[in-house]
Formats: C-alpha cells, sequence, structure tokens
C-alpha cells in the first residue's frame, strides 16, 4: 500500500502537542492537517517537530525539577501494568541515565555477588548485542573471567553446555552486520537441559525489537529457577522519537518474589552509590503521556520493512545484499536495514554517498544524511564496521585487514510522500549495471563533481581559537591590508552601547521599504538601515536570483526573505529567535518558496543543503556588559563571526557569495583579518554614511560585504529543489 500519509502524521503530532499543553502548535499543524500531503508539508511537519521538543524542553526547565521517588514509581508501576506474565513469575523495575549504566550497574552487581577466582571462573556468553552491551562486557573481562561472544548459532550451544558459564547476555536480534534471529524454541529446550545441572542469569537486550518481543512466552517456557533481566534503552522507541532525555530501564523476573525483592533492592542501593539515577530535571523531561507507549515504533517497523522488501524483492544490479531480520513472527522487526553493495570499499560508497546526497537534493526527499534522530526522521549513513574477513564468521564483529563499508538506512516513522519516494531513489541508483556505470552517468553532470561531497559529511570539529595579534596581520596581502586600513577604527565600549541602543526597536508596527509596507510583530526587531543595504541589493541593484537557493541567518523580520523570493530564489531562513521566525512565518503569507527553521546558524537546515547566496545582518558588537539580556539582544562580536564563518564554508555552493551586514559599531578590522585567515576574499558592495541621525536614530557608517571563498571548493554546486 503506498504511504502517503502527511496529513494523519499532522494529527499524531497535534495530539501530542496537546498532551505537552503546547498551544502554540495547535494551529500550525490543524492547517498541515487540512493540507495536501506534499513534500513542503512533510518537510514542516519535522521543523515543527523539532519545535514541539524545544519547547517542551523549555517549559519543563522553567517549571520545576518534581519529587524524582514518586515519578519513578509512577512509571515503574505503568510497566508493571502492561506486563502479561505468566503464572508464579514476579517483576521489578529500576530506571537509569542510560542503558549503558543500567547494563554496567548489573555486570558490577552481579560480579560483587558471584566473587569470580582462579578456582571459581566466570565465564560470560553473549549472542548479538548492540555494542553498549559489548563494551560493558569488555570493562569488566579478567584472568577470572572469560567472555565469549559467539560468532554462530552453534559456537553459542556449544558455550552454553560449559557449566563455568553463568552469565548469558542475548539479544533476540543480533544486530551485527549481517541480523540474525536466534531460534526460541530451540533456546528454551536447550537451556533448560542446562539450568538443571548449573543455575544461569539471563540478560536480554530488547531496546532495538521494541516492546513486541514475547516475553510472556519466554518465560512461560523457561526453567522456573532461571533469573531473567531485561535492560533496555528509554531514549528512542520509548519517546515518539523525540529524545526528550537519555534513560535506561532495568527489568527484573523471577518465580521467587522475595528473591526478586531482594536483588531489586540491592541494585536500587547499587545505583545510588553509583549516581547513575536519573535527576529530576531529568524526570520532568520525561514526564510525559507518551513516555513508555511506543506508538510510533509501529510506523518505524513497517517503513524499514517495506523498504527492506523492496531493495531485496527487485533484481538490482548494484546490490549485493539486504540485512534485515525478516521472519515469520511479528517481532521480526528492526529500526534499520544495512545494504551492502558489490564493491564495499571506502571510494565506492563515497562515489554511492554522493550520489544519493546529489538525487536527495534534486528530488527534494526528506532524507537526511546522519545518524538517527530517535527513527523519527529518515536517514541514511556510511558506516566503517570493524568486520572479520573471514567468511565462516556470519559478519561478526571483529578484526579487518581491509576497510569495507556500508549503507545504514534508518527509515524513521514519517508517513509522508518521501517514505515511498525514498525506496524509488534506492532503486533507480542500485539498479545502474556497474559503478563505473554510476561514476560516468553522474560525472557528466555539470552540478555534481568528483570528490566534492565524499568528505562533507564526515568533516571533523575544528575547534575556534582565537588568532594572535601577530599571526593575524601576518601573510596578508598589500591589498588586504589596504583594505583593512579603509575601514572605520572601532568606538570605545560606551559609544558603542550608545549606538546601538539607538536603532533598536522591538515595539513592532509597519514597517515601510520603497513604497511596500510589512507588518512586524511586537518584540521582533524592526529592521534599520544595515537591513536595507541588503534590500536594495536584492532590488534595486537587479541581483539575478531568479532560481537560486537563498539562506537568511537570523532572519528576523523576514523582509529580505520576501524580497528574494518574490526576485524568483528560493529561500531558507533561519532564527535562534522563535518569535522572531513565527513572525516571519506569518508575514510571508505561506509564500511556496520560502522555507524556516528554528535554530542558531544552520543547526536544523539538512546537511546537505547548499546555498548560493548567504544574508546575515548579525547583532552589533561584541562587549563585557554587565545585563546578559541586553547583551544578547544586542551584542554577538568575534566568535558568532567564526562560527558563522566556519559554517559557510560547507554551506556555499562553488561560487557562492555571503553578503554580511555591517555597521562600525563593530570591530570591522578585526573581523576582517578573522576572514583573510580563515581563506576568504571579500569586497564592499555598499558603503554608506548617515552625518546626522536620522528620524529613527540612526548615525555612523554602514557596510554591506560579499565574501568569497578563494580557489577552495568544499561544497559542491547544486539545487536543493522543492516539490
Amino acid at each position: 500500500m503506498a504511504v502517503n500519509c502527511s496529513r494523519q502524521e499532522a494529527a499524531n503530532l497535534r495530539t501530542l502537542a496537546t498532551e505537552l499543553d503546547l498551544e502554540s502548535l495547535q494551529e500550525p499543524l490543524l492547517r498541515l492537517e487540512d493540507g495536501e500531503n506534499s513534500l513542503q508539508n512533510e518537510r514542516r511537519l519535522a521543523d515543527i517537530t523539532d519545535e514541539l521538543r524545544r519547547l517542551w524542553l523549555l517549559k519543563q526547565s522553567a517549571t520545576g525539577k518534581g519529587n524524582p521517588l514518586l515519578t519513578e514509581k509512577r512509571f515503574a508501576a505503568k510497566l508493571a501494568a502492561r506486563e502479561i506474565l505468566p503464572p508464579n513469575w514476579y517483576d521489578q523495575h529500576i530506571f537509569y541515565c542510560s542503558g549503558m549504566a543500567a547494563a554496567q550497574n548489573y555486570l558490577q552487581h552481579f560480579l560483587s555477588r558471584f566473587q569470580p577466582t582462579e578456582r571459581n571462573r566466570l565465564k560470560i556468553l553473549s549472542w548479538g548485542g548492540y555494542y553498549e552491551i559489548l563494551f560493558s562486557i569488555e570493562v569488566v573481562r579478567r584472568e577470572s573471567v572469560e567472555w565469549v561472544d559467539a560468532k554462530s548459532e552453534e559456537d553459542f550451544y556449544e558455550t552454553l553446555a560449559d557449566p563455568s558459564t553463568r552469565l548469558v547476555f542475548l539479544d533476540p536480534i543480533a544486530f551485527a552486520v549481517k541480523m540474525r534471529i536466534l531460534d526460541i524454541e530451540r533456546f528454551l529446550g536447550l537451556w533448560n537441559f542446562y539450568a538443571e545441572k548449573v543455575p544461569r542469569t539471563l540478560v536480554l537486550d530488547t531496546t532495538l525489537c521494541g516492546r513486541n518481543f514475547p516475553l510472556s512466552s519466554l518465560l512461560g517456557g523457561l526453567n522456573p529457577s532461571t533469573t531473567v533481566c531485561r535492560i533496555t534503552s528509554a531514549l528512542k522507541l520509548d519517546q515518539e522519537g523525540l529524545e526528550l532525555q537519555n534513560a535506561g530501564i532495568l527489568s527484573l523476573y523471577n518465580s521467587d518474589e522475595n528473591l526478586l525483592y531482594g536483588t531489586w533492592q540491592e541494585l536500587m542501593e547499587f545505583r545510588d552509590w553509583t549516581s547513575t539515577a536519573l535527576t529530576g530535571e531529568e524526570w520532568s523531561r520525561l514526564d510525559t503521556p507518551f513516555f513508555l507507549e511506543q506508538r510510533h515504533a509501529t510506523d518505524v517497523f513497517e517503513n524499514n520493512t517495506r523498504l527492506a522488501e523492496a531493495l531485496a524483492g527487485n533484481r538490482l544490479a548494484l546490490l549485493e545484499s539486504v540485512s534485515y531480520p525478516q521472519g515469520p513472527a511479528t517481532w521480526h522487526k528492526s529500526p534499520f536495514l544495512f545494504v551492502k553493495t558489490h564493491d564495499d570499499g571506502i571510494e565506492a560508497q563515497g562515489l554511492m554517498t554522493e550520489v544519493l546526497v546529489y538525487e536527495i537534493r534534486r528530488r527534494g526527499l526528506a532524507l537526511d544524511l546522519g545518524a538517527s534522530f530517535g527513527f523519527r526522521q529518515h536517514r541514511f549513513e556510511v558506516i566503517v564496521p570493524d568486520v572479520s574477513s573471514d567468511p565462516s564468521d556470519g559478519g561478526r564483529l571483529g578484526s579487518t585487514k581491509e576497510p569495507k563499508t556500508l549503507l545504514r538506512v534508518s527509515m524513521g516513522s514519517g508517513q509522508g510522500p518521501s517514505a515511498n519516494l525514498i525506496t524509488e531513489l534506492f532503486c533507480d541508483v542500485f539498479s545502474y549495471p556497474s559503478l563505473d556505470c554510476l561514476r560516468r552517468a553522474y560525472q557528466s553532470r555539470s552540478r555534481l563533481t568528483q570528490a566534492t561531497l565524499i568528505n562533507f559529511p564526515f568533516r571533523p570539529f575544528q575547534a575556534h581559537q582565537r588568532p594572535s595579534q601577530r599571526s593575524a596581520c601576518e601573510d596578508l596581502t598589500a591589498q588586504q591590508k589596504a583594505l583593512l586600513e579603509s575601514l572605520p577604527p572601532v568606538s570605545d565600549s560606551e559609544s558603542r552601547y550608545w549606538l546601538s541602543s539607538a536603532d533598536v526597536d522591538l515595539n513592532g508596527g509597519r514597517y515601510e521599504f520603497e513604497e511596500r509596507e510589512f507588518s512586524v510583530d511586537q518584540g521582533v526587531f524592526m529592521p534599520n538601515f544595515l537591513s536595507t543595504l541588503i534590500f536594495r541589493q536584492v532590488t534595486l541593484q537587479q541581483q539575478d536570483f531568479q532560481n537560486k537557493d537563498v539562506a537568511v541567518v537570523g532572519c528576523g523580520a523576514g523582509v529580505e526573505g520576501i524580497l528574494s523570493a518574490e526576485a524568483g530564489a528560493e529561500v531558507y531562513l533561519t532564527d535562534i529567535d522563535p518569535v522572531a521566525l513565527a513572525s516571519a512565518q506569518k508575514l510571508s503569507n505561506n509564500h511556496p518558496r520560502m522555507h524556516f527553521y528554528s535554530g542558531n546558524l544552520f543547526e536544523k537546515v539538512p546537511a546537505h543543503f547548499s546555498f548560493d547566496f548567504i544574508l546575515c545582518h548579525p547583532p552589533s558588537v561584541e562587549l563585557d556588559f554587565g545585563d546578559p539580556i541586553q547583551a544578547q539582544i544586542y551584542f554577538s562580536g568575534r566568535q558568532f563571526i567564526m562560527d558563522l564563518l566556519e559554517e559557510c564554508k560547507v554551506r556555499l555552493n562553488r561560487s557562492g557569495e555571503l553578503w554580511l551586514a555591517l555597521s562600525d559599531r563593530s570591530d570591522l578590522r578585526e573581523i576582517s583579518k578573522i576572514a583573510f585567515q580563515g581563506g576568504w576574499r571579500f569586497d564592499i558592495l555598499q558603503r554608506e554614511r548617515l552625518s546626522d541621525f536620522d528620524l529613527r536614530g540612526e548615525r555612523g557608517e554602514y557596510f554591506l560585504f560579499r565574501l568569497m571563498l578563494g580557489q577552495k571548493v568544499t561544497h559542491a554546486s547544486g539545487k536543493n529543489l522543492r516539490s
């Protein structure tokens, strides 16, 4: 069945907004609920999801911490009420700050009770195991503690027969490169046979199976003397994909109620000693009606199953295998799948990534490059696993001599048009006869050049460092030094603050530009003379914005975005202030070429989007100012400029331009040095001086700088096409 349900997803999101008492999101969600199923509306839903998460966290941070013990008791009761246990089985539940903390605490507690020695050796057996579990076991391995990570089902049962095997970590689905499903019936038969001779403890990790795993059937088939511990991360599938707060759950099951209660008490004390409980503030973030419901998990599993079946069912030349736990049981599902091509080298996957990013942009799909955000958005990434070269190991994690790569695709819970179109995208790309054919086909397209996007997703974080005065002035050309000398020197702090305060207007009202009138909401910066420099450059100078991608960073009232869209550009507006962004969105009157993202700089803009023009009118200057509120309103300074320039390096298309509107209240010479040191070249598009106060109290010298990168190309030129 075709997936085309943006309106239903809007209704589901409105339910979440109602449960969280976030009334400001009701109206935009109602509009989307009544709108059409389109890629544009799907992207708006993603933006509103991010805003919902941000508003809830902000609200809980302001309302207080609550009582963590009472909150935990309430959610433990919720879990217990949902458990359907076989007769004579009992349960207890403990919450931790993460799933890894839960695993480590239980493992340490078990070791403290078992007390392994050279004569009383402990063997730990694992089948599958996500990296948190494997890391926790690795930490405790020593001379008296042996760990066997079973590479096959036969290895697993052979180790299970060893009397020294007393602790077993089991993933019902082994989430390695090749996903494997354990035969539960065979497991129960052999487990009970060996349990009659030696008591064993079973630790289950059902995080990625969801809560569909048939725990009751498993417990009902186990020897009653078995102690069962289930560990799950409650970060992704338990929070409607919003990732409000990291959390882990440890659930204990035993047929001896007194023994169970005693173990629970010891683990609670152990948790306190290790400070791994959730704090009151962390509990307040999770204190929602939908926590532990996994309502969106069904859509996550359905979308991934559909994609896996479509890829496996088509004879695609480039595709070697699809790893997904397809089986007859309802719990044979996964929130992601691995895709392996015939050439699994890093260069081949780099080409594949480049092509996919190009097609995502060209088709306007909601598919991001990166790790999963709560399995809510659709994402994919290239991973380089440490895979053993031994073909008999079934793809288990181990050593390797040759680098291998895989595509991991995480289809989120989104039910909009992209869910179907992503399947078409992968089928189209994988249908090429060979990688050479794929390379030739895409290298012939003018907007895709070799080795441009391959390194972009993996760009390492570089800390911003203040350059020394000596290094800032060295290596400048005579032309650069002359430009610096032409700029006005920085004024004293008092004058800069006085001039900045004069033209700041947050009262809202009507703003006029070239016989156009715009309505600005109260609390949003009214455009000033600096803003006018950008407006004039967009309109009066006949700048060619037709079919260009334009980003407006710190959009404020959004006037330059409207003018750019009317000039034929596709415009992407960002602002860290949600009030300003909401005002700009209202002023846009749902212009089809305008798209809005709440966040700092490009924080929420999809990573693969790039632009022909980036427009920015930052706050004025950097000062040590006593009032933190006014400092936030008026001043940005060095760090903002450094962050902006660094981000723009990977966001500008080839020959792209960054327009920066600044006044003499900023340290223009220092900003210019930072730009030169970063490899930027620039000129001055407009330079205006107001010698006397105008009607709005503005005075000083105003600049519109155009910054461009030199020969260095850090991002491919391309269109962020929208439907």
